[in-house]
């Protein structure tokens, strides 16, 4: 949350990075957000987060995002708009999820998770979960906008939704329809 909301209110340092050309910098970009985002401890479970981590920092770099047009000016700075913070915050979830269930399947641990999906051994349950999940994880946008306005609300909101996020993405809290 503390990256996504620096991203947000334009304090990141992680678009301030050394480089000649914009590939450099958007590699050291990745390099940044994913050590911020998924640490360096050594459980597979770090390595999920590391990975979910990685492909949000690479979503962040999609073509004409502020992060990718930022790095590409050498610009040391960035702003996101309230709506890529959410569908990043949203993609990330999804992303995490997804990777932890492709890896409990790929190790043949048992699943321990309320899913309704058919066992694949193709490997297209873990995606199949993923779409699921965005489908379910609460949206920061959403409830903020129920709530009287103020600075750093979408941050505070999506804080708020963490615990309820991880519940619902990993089947522990029921959705509600």
């Amino acid at each position: 949350m503390d990256v996504l909301g620096d991203l947000l209110h334009g304090r990141s340092r992680l678009v301030d990075v050394p480089g000649a050309t914009t590939a450099e910098r958007q590699d050291q970009f990745v390099a940044r957000f994913v050590a911020s985002v998924g640490g360096d401890g050594g459980l597979v479970g770090d390595a999920v987060a590391r990975r979910a981590a990685r492909r949000t920092a690479e979503k962040l770099l999609d073509a004409d995002s502020p992060v990718d047009t930022a790095l590409r000016a050498g610009d040391g700075s960035v702003r996101l708009p309230g709506d890529l913070f959410c569908s990043i915050y949203r993609f990330f979830f999804g992303e995490l999820v997804g990777g932890y269930v492709g890896t409990v399947i790929a190790e043949g641990l048992p699943l321990a998770m309320a899913l309704a999906v058919p066992f694949d051994p193709t490997g297209l349950v873990a995606s199949r979960v993923t779409a699921q999940v965005l489908g379910a994880l609460p949206d920061p946008c959403t409830d903020a906008a129920s709530r009287t306005p103020s600075q750093g609300l979408l941050v505070e909101t999506a804080r708020e939704l963490l615990t309820q996020t991880v519940d619902t993405a990993l089947g522990i809290r029921e959705v509600q329809p």
